[in-house]
């Protein structure tokens, strides 16, 4: 769980910042994606 609100955290600074590079916030969406559906962290 934490990871994932490191990454969001990160997310939502990255996107609030209009010169954040695309290929940063994507990779953060990326990470968060994995963490949310290809691992059974809720098991």
């Amino acid at each position: 769980m934490r990871e994932a609100s490191y990454l969001s955290s990160d997310l939502r600074v990255a996107l609030q910042r209009p010169d954040t590079p695309a290929r940063a916030v994507a990779e953060n969406v990326r990470d968060l994606e994995e963490l949310v559906v290809d691992r059974p962290w809720w098991r």
